[in-house]
Protein backbone atom coordinates (compact mmCIF):
# COMPACT_ATOMS: atom_id res chain seq x y z
CA UNK A 1 0.00 0.00 0.00
CA UNK A 2 2.73 2.30 1.07
CA UNK A 3 4.32 1.48 -3.01
CA UNK A 4 1.08 2.69 -4.06
CA UNK A 5 1.24 5.94 -2.39
CA UNK A 6 4.94 6.18 -3.43
CA UNK A 7 3.96 5.56 -6.92
CA UNK A 8 1.32 8.25 -6.76
CA UNK A 9 3.82 10.73 -4.97
CA UNK A 10 6.41 10.20 -7.73
CA UNK A 11 3.65 10.77 -10.85
CA UNK A 12 2.35 13.79 -9.37
CA UNK A 13 5.76 15.14 -8.78
CA UNK A 14 6.59 13.90 -12.65
CA UNK A 15 4.11 15.57 -13.99
CA UNK A 16 4.56 18.97 -12.28
CA UNK A 17 8.08 18.97 -13.36
CA UNK A 18 6.98 18.41 -16.96
CA UNK A 19 4.40 21.14 -16.10
CA UNK A 20 6.40 23.70 -14.74
CA UNK A 21 8.99 23.11 -17.90
CA UNK A 22 6.52 23.18 -20.16
CA UNK A 23 5.38 26.48 -19.04
CA UNK A 24 8.92 27.79 -18.55
CA UNK A 25 9.43 26.56 -22.37
CA UNK A 26 6.60 28.35 -23.19
CA UNK A 27 7.05 31.40 -21.42
CA UNK A 28 10.42 31.28 -23.12
CA UNK A 29 9.24 30.84 -26.80
CA UNK A 30 6.66 33.34 -26.38
CA UNK A 31 7.64 36.47 -24.23
CA UNK A 32 5.56 39.04 -22.17
CA UNK A 33 5.66 42.09 -21.61
CA UNK A 34 2.32 44.51 -19.86
CA UNK A 35 4.31 47.64 -20.74
CA UNK A 36 3.27 48.34 -23.40
CA UNK A 37 1.41 51.16 -25.08
CA UNK A 38 -0.98 52.43 -27.87
CA UNK A 39 0.77 55.07 -30.39
CA UNK A 40 -0.28 56.08 -33.48
CA UNK A 41 1.10 59.78 -35.17
CA UNK A 42 -0.37 63.13 -34.07
CA UNK A 43 -0.47 65.97 -36.43
CA UNK A 44 -1.00 69.52 -34.85
CA UNK A 45 -3.39 71.50 -37.27
CA UNK A 46 -1.23 74.78 -38.09
CA UNK A 47 -2.05 77.82 -40.71
CA UNK A 48 0.15 78.62 -43.02
CA UNK A 49 -0.96 82.13 -42.98
CA UNK A 50 -1.62 85.09 -40.53
CA UNK A 51 -5.48 86.37 -39.84
CA UNK A 52 -8.28 86.38 -37.76
CA UNK A 53 -10.76 83.17 -37.34
CA UNK A 54 -14.09 83.64 -38.97
CA UNK A 55 -15.52 80.00 -38.81
CA UNK A 56 -14.47 76.93 -36.52
CA UNK A 57 -16.36 74.31 -38.04
CA UNK A 58 -14.79 71.35 -36.22
CA UNK A 59 -15.36 70.81 -32.18
CA UNK A 60 -13.29 68.37 -29.65
CA UNK A 61 -12.67 65.09 -30.60
CA UNK A 62 -14.66 64.99 -33.67
CA UNK A 63 -13.38 62.32 -36.37
CA UNK A 64 -12.61 63.94 -39.75
CA UNK A 65 -11.67 62.77 -42.85
CA UNK A 66 -7.87 64.22 -45.16
CA UNK A 67 -9.69 67.15 -46.45
CA UNK A 68 -12.43 68.40 -44.44
CA UNK A 69 -12.85 71.78 -44.03
CA UNK A 70 -11.61 73.00 -39.98
CA UNK A 71 -11.26 76.83 -39.58
CA UNK A 72 -11.63 79.23 -41.90
CA UNK A 73 -9.48 82.80 -41.75
CA UNK A 74 -11.12 85.93 -42.90
CA UNK A 75 -9.66 86.15 -46.86
CA UNK A 76 -10.39 89.79 -47.53
CA UNK A 77 -7.21 90.93 -47.97
CA UNK A 78 -6.08 87.56 -49.80
CA UNK A 79 -9.17 88.55 -52.17
CA UNK A 80 -7.83 92.13 -52.51
CA UNK A 81 -4.30 90.96 -53.10
CA UNK A 82 -5.42 88.53 -55.67
CA UNK A 83 -7.87 91.00 -57.70
CA UNK A 84 -4.92 93.28 -57.65
CA UNK A 85 -2.48 91.07 -59.33
CA UNK A 86 -5.07 89.91 -62.24
CA UNK A 87 -5.60 94.10 -62.95
CA UNK A 88 -1.68 93.76 -62.94
CA UNK A 89 -1.79 91.25 -65.51
CA UNK A 90 -4.68 92.79 -67.81
CA UNK A 91 -2.47 96.03 -67.66
CA UNK A 92 0.78 93.87 -68.62
CA UNK A 93 -0.97 92.25 -71.44
CA UNK A 94 -2.14 95.19 -72.53
CA UNK A 95 0.89 96.60 -72.93
CA UNK A 96 1.88 93.26 -74.52
CA UNK A 97 -0.69 94.21 -77.21
CA UNK A 98 0.65 97.71 -77.88
CA UNK A 99 4.34 96.55 -78.44
CA UNK A 100 3.52 93.96 -80.50
CA UNK A 101 1.81 96.46 -82.68
CA UNK A 102 4.30 98.90 -82.74
CA UNK A 103 6.51 95.71 -83.28
CA UNK A 104 4.42 95.11 -86.28
CA UNK A 105 4.68 98.80 -87.58
CA UNK A 106 8.29 98.74 -87.16
CA UNK A 107 8.70 95.68 -89.72
CA UNK A 108 6.91 97.18 -92.46
CA UNK A 109 8.66 100.59 -92.24
CA UNK A 110 11.62 97.67 -91.94
CA UNK A 111 10.76 96.69 -95.65
CA UNK A 112 9.49 99.61 -97.25
CA UNK A 113 12.75 101.42 -95.93
CA UNK A 114 14.78 98.32 -97.65
CA UNK A 115 12.80 98.33 -100.77
CA UNK A 116 13.19 102.48 -100.83
CA UNK A 117 17.21 101.64 -100.63
CA UNK A 118 17.22 98.96 -103.47
CA UNK A 119 15.32 101.21 -105.89
CA UNK A 120 17.74 104.51 -104.81
CA UNK A 121 20.63 102.03 -105.46
CA UNK A 122 19.34 101.34 -108.67
CA UNK A 123 18.65 104.61 -110.03
CA UNK A 124 22.25 105.96 -108.24
CA UNK A 125 24.02 103.33 -110.66
CA UNK A 126 21.69 104.64 -114.02
CA UNK A 127 22.42 108.12 -113.23
CA UNK A 128 26.58 107.12 -113.03
CA UNK A 129 26.17 105.63 -116.46
CA UNK A 130 24.24 108.25 -117.91
CA UNK A 131 26.88 110.79 -116.97
CA UNK A 132 29.39 108.65 -118.28
CA UNK A 133 27.46 108.82 -121.64
CA UNK A 134 27.14 112.78 -121.30
CA UNK A 135 23.22 112.16 -121.13
CA UNK A 136 22.85 113.99 -117.68
CA UNK A 137 24.39 116.08 -115.44
CA UNK A 138 26.87 115.38 -113.16
CA UNK A 139 24.39 117.36 -110.53
CA UNK A 140 21.56 114.67 -111.32
CA UNK A 141 23.73 112.08 -110.53
CA UNK A 142 24.86 113.03 -107.38
CA UNK A 143 21.34 113.78 -105.87
CA UNK A 144 20.37 110.13 -106.87
CA UNK A 145 23.49 109.25 -104.70
CA UNK A 146 22.34 111.43 -101.87
CA UNK A 147 18.86 109.95 -102.18
CA UNK A 148 20.35 106.30 -102.20
CA UNK A 149 22.45 107.21 -98.70
CA UNK A 150 19.55 108.74 -97.22
CA UNK A 151 17.06 105.47 -98.24
CA UNK A 152 19.69 103.15 -96.77
CA UNK A 153 20.06 105.77 -93.38
CA UNK A 154 16.53 105.26 -93.42
CA UNK A 155 16.51 101.54 -93.65
CA UNK A 156 19.21 101.19 -90.90
CA UNK A 157 16.83 103.02 -88.47
CA UNK A 158 14.05 101.15 -89.34
CA UNK A 159 16.05 97.71 -88.13
CA UNK A 160 17.21 99.52 -85.54
CA UNK A 161 13.55 100.17 -84.58
CA UNK A 162 12.71 96.66 -84.80
CA UNK A 163 15.51 95.46 -82.50
CA UNK A 164 14.00 97.89 -79.91
CA UNK A 165 10.58 97.01 -80.17
CA UNK A 166 11.24 93.45 -80.18
CA UNK A 167 13.74 94.29 -76.49
CA UNK A 168 10.21 96.12 -75.18
CA UNK A 169 8.31 92.98 -76.36
CA UNK A 170 10.67 90.31 -74.65
CA UNK A 171 10.91 92.94 -71.57
CA UNK A 172 7.07 92.65 -71.16
CA UNK A 173 7.21 88.86 -71.56
CA UNK A 174 9.02 89.34 -68.62
CA UNK A 175 6.56 91.41 -66.66
CA UNK A 176 3.64 88.65 -67.56
CA UNK A 177 5.23 85.74 -66.03
CA UNK A 178 6.40 87.91 -62.75
CA UNK A 179 2.77 89.26 -62.93
CA UNK A 180 1.14 85.39 -63.35
CA UNK A 181 4.17 84.17 -60.58
CA UNK A 182 2.02 87.41 -58.03
CA UNK A 183 -0.92 86.38 -59.44
CA UNK A 184 -0.22 82.29 -58.07
CA UNK A 185 1.04 83.16 -54.88
CA UNK A 186 -2.37 85.49 -54.72
CA UNK A 187 -3.98 82.26 -55.21
CA UNK A 188 -1.99 80.10 -53.28
CA UNK A 189 -2.12 82.51 -50.20
CA UNK A 190 -6.24 82.92 -50.57
CA UNK A 191 -6.49 78.99 -50.30
CA UNK A 192 -4.72 78.99 -46.95
CA UNK A 193 -7.64 80.89 -45.32
CA UNK A 194 -9.56 77.46 -45.74
CA UNK A 195 -7.76 75.59 -42.90
CA UNK A 196 -8.12 71.83 -43.79
CA UNK A 197 -7.55 68.15 -42.32
CA UNK A 198 -4.52 66.75 -43.92
CA UNK A 199 -5.26 63.17 -42.94
CA UNK A 200 -8.11 60.80 -41.73
CA UNK A 201 -8.16 60.92 -37.90
CA UNK A 202 -9.72 61.66 -34.76
CA UNK A 203 -9.39 65.51 -33.28
CA UNK A 204 -8.25 66.62 -29.90
CA UNK A 205 -9.58 69.36 -27.86
CA UNK A 206 -10.08 72.07 -30.11
CA UNK A 207 -9.72 75.57 -28.15
CA UNK A 208 -9.82 77.60 -31.33
CA UNK A 209 -12.34 80.52 -31.16
CA UNK A 210 -14.20 82.10 -34.15
CA UNK A 211 -12.74 86.33 -33.26
CA UNK A 212 -9.54 85.10 -32.61
CA UNK A 213 -6.12 85.85 -33.83
CA UNK A 214 -3.67 83.26 -35.16
CA UNK A 215 -0.44 83.26 -36.93
CA UNK A 216 1.49 81.12 -39.69
CA UNK A 217 2.79 77.84 -38.13
CA UNK A 218 1.07 78.23 -35.11
CA UNK A 219 -0.03 74.90 -33.08
CA UNK A 220 -3.80 74.98 -32.90
CA UNK A 221 -4.94 71.40 -31.84
CA UNK A 222 -3.78 68.00 -32.40
CA UNK A 223 -5.44 65.30 -35.03
CA UNK A 224 -4.40 61.58 -34.07
CA UNK A 225 -4.03 59.77 -37.47
CA UNK A 226 -6.07 56.54 -37.65
CA UNK A 227 -4.72 55.83 -40.77
CA UNK A 228 -2.75 53.19 -38.83
CA UNK A 229 -2.00 52.43 -35.24
CA UNK A 230 1.14 50.87 -33.80
CA UNK A 231 2.24 49.68 -30.40
CA UNK A 232 5.34 50.24 -28.20
CA UNK A 233 6.25 47.23 -25.98
CA UNK A 234 9.06 47.33 -23.63
CA UNK A 235 10.52 43.98 -23.13
CA UNK A 236 13.54 42.55 -20.96
CA UNK A 237 17.06 42.64 -22.26
CA UNK A 238 16.37 38.74 -21.12
CA UNK A 239 13.62 38.20 -23.62
CA UNK A 240 15.37 40.00 -26.85
CA UNK A 241 17.35 36.99 -28.06
CA UNK A 242 14.28 35.40 -29.11
CA UNK A 243 12.50 38.60 -30.48
CA UNK A 244 13.06 39.11 -34.40
CA UNK A 245 11.16 41.29 -37.08
CA UNK A 246 8.11 39.61 -38.36
CA UNK A 247 6.89 37.83 -35.39
CA UNK A 248 3.18 37.40 -34.37
CA UNK A 249 1.98 39.37 -31.67
CA UNK A 250 -1.22 38.72 -29.36
CA UNK A 251 -2.53 42.01 -28.10
CA UNK A 252 -4.98 42.42 -25.67
CA UNK A 253 -5.65 46.43 -24.76
CA UNK A 254 -7.10 46.70 -20.96
CA UNK A 255 -10.13 48.99 -22.73
CA UNK A 256 -10.99 46.00 -24.25
CA UNK A 257 -10.20 43.28 -21.90
CA UNK A 258 -12.59 40.41 -23.89
CA UNK A 259 -11.07 41.30 -27.28
CA UNK A 260 -7.65 39.64 -29.01
CA UNK A 261 -5.56 42.31 -31.70
CA UNK A 262 -3.47 40.71 -33.49
CA UNK A 263 0.07 42.04 -34.80
CA UNK A 264 3.30 42.00 -36.58
CA UNK A 265 6.84 42.97 -34.91
CA UNK A 266 8.25 45.63 -36.94
CA UNK A 267 11.39 47.14 -35.55
CA UNK A 268 13.31 46.54 -32.07
CA UNK A 269 15.15 49.89 -30.51
CA UNK A 270 19.03 50.01 -30.73
CA UNK A 271 18.96 51.12 -27.14
CA UNK A 272 17.14 50.73 -24.07
CA UNK A 273 14.50 53.32 -22.72
CA UNK A 274 16.55 54.95 -20.37
CA UNK A 275 19.38 55.41 -23.14
CA UNK A 276 17.34 58.41 -24.74
CA UNK A 277 16.72 59.89 -21.42
CA UNK A 278 17.78 63.48 -21.03
CA UNK A 279 19.15 62.73 -17.55
CA UNK A 280 20.85 59.04 -18.41
CA UNK A 281 21.51 56.60 -14.99
CA UNK A 282 24.76 57.60 -13.52
CA UNK A 283 26.07 53.70 -12.74
CA UNK A 284 29.54 54.21 -12.69
CA UNK A 285 28.90 56.77 -9.62
CA UNK A 286 27.46 55.35 -6.08
CA UNK A 287 25.95 52.89 -4.63
CA UNK A 288 24.90 50.86 -7.80
CA UNK A 289 21.81 48.26 -8.05
CA UNK A 290 21.48 46.00 -11.40
CA UNK A 291 18.53 46.76 -12.87
CA UNK A 292 16.97 44.44 -15.81
CA UNK A 293 16.59 47.07 -19.12
CA UNK A 294 13.71 47.78 -21.44
CA UNK A 295 14.16 48.13 -24.86
CA UNK A 296 11.26 49.17 -26.84
CA UNK A 297 9.75 47.10 -29.42
CA UNK A 298 7.14 48.41 -32.13
CA UNK A 299 4.66 46.24 -33.17
CA UNK A 300 2.19 47.37 -36.11
CA UNK A 301 -1.72 46.94 -35.24
CA UNK A 302 -3.58 44.74 -38.13
CA UNK A 303 -6.67 46.29 -38.48
CA UNK A 304 -9.48 46.53 -36.07
CA UNK A 305 -13.05 46.04 -36.02
CA UNK A 306 -14.49 50.22 -36.11
CA UNK A 307 -16.89 49.29 -33.65
CA UNK A 308 -13.65 48.98 -30.97
CA UNK A 309 -12.24 52.64 -31.55
CA UNK A 310 -8.64 52.83 -30.58
CA UNK A 311 -7.63 55.89 -28.40
CA UNK A 312 -3.76 56.41 -28.14
CA UNK A 313 -2.21 55.73 -24.61
CA UNK A 314 -4.14 52.90 -23.96
CA UNK A 315 -2.70 49.92 -21.52
CA UNK A 316 -1.62 47.00 -23.31
CA UNK A 317 -0.27 43.43 -22.79
CA UNK A 318 1.68 41.95 -25.23
CA UNK A 319 2.59 38.12 -25.98
CA UNK A 320 5.27 37.26 -28.88
CA UNK A 321 4.86 33.90 -30.86
CA UNK A 322 9.03 33.48 -31.46
CA UNK A 323 8.13 29.62 -32.62
CA UNK A 324 7.05 30.92 -36.09
CA UNK A 325 9.94 30.20 -38.93
CA UNK A 326 10.07 32.56 -41.75
CA UNK A 327 8.39 29.84 -43.85
CA UNK A 328 5.83 29.75 -41.42
CA UNK A 329 4.95 33.36 -41.37
CA UNK A 330 4.86 33.24 -45.29
CA UNK A 331 2.89 30.43 -45.44
CA UNK A 332 0.34 32.33 -43.12
CA UNK A 333 0.35 35.49 -44.92
CA UNK A 334 -0.83 33.56 -47.88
Amino acid sequence: MKQFKYGIIILILIALAIGIYSWVNYRNQHPSTNDAYLKANTLYISPEIDGRVTDVLVHSYQTVEKGDLLIRIDDRQHSLALQQAEAQIEQVKSQAQSALAKHKVAKAQSMAAEQAQRNAATESQRMQQLVKRNMVSKEQSDNARYTFNEAAATATAAQENISAAKADSDEISVEIKAAELVKAQAELDLSYTEVRAPANGILGEVTTRAGQFISSGQQLFPLVDSSHYWIEANFKETDLHVIQSGQTASIVLDMYPDHTFTGTVESLSPASGTSFSLIPAQNATGNWVKVTQRFPVRIMLNKSSSSLPLRIGASATVTLDSTATDSTRASAAK
